[in-house]
């Protein structure tokens, strides 16, 4: 769960005194074997980690190998802008 994972990033931060800029992993191809949050719960996992008070300062994404990577990253680009 990706709201368990970023609670104990904020916790650690807390715990250390430091703050560090966060990237949003993102499975921009809605692939099984890769990691990151899914389109559908993007949004709603950004507010949480600026909730929670996390410097998010961007998403990251690795499109899949079989296909064309410009419009993945179209993609990520319209993602960032609506957030």
């Amino acid at each position: 769960m990706p709201t368990l994972f970023v609670q104990k990033i904020s916790n650690f931060q807390t715990k250390v005194n430091f703050k560090p800029k966060i990237f949003i992993q993102v499975n921009i191809g809605d692939e099984s074997q890769k990691s990151g949050v899914d389109l559908t719960n993007l949004e709603n996992l950004y507010l949480y980690c600026k909730k929670i008070n996390l410097d998010v300062i961007g998403l990251m994404c690795i499109p899949p190998v079989e296909d064309e990577p410009d419009k993945y990253f179209k993609k990520m680009n319209d993602l960032k802008k609506s957030l």
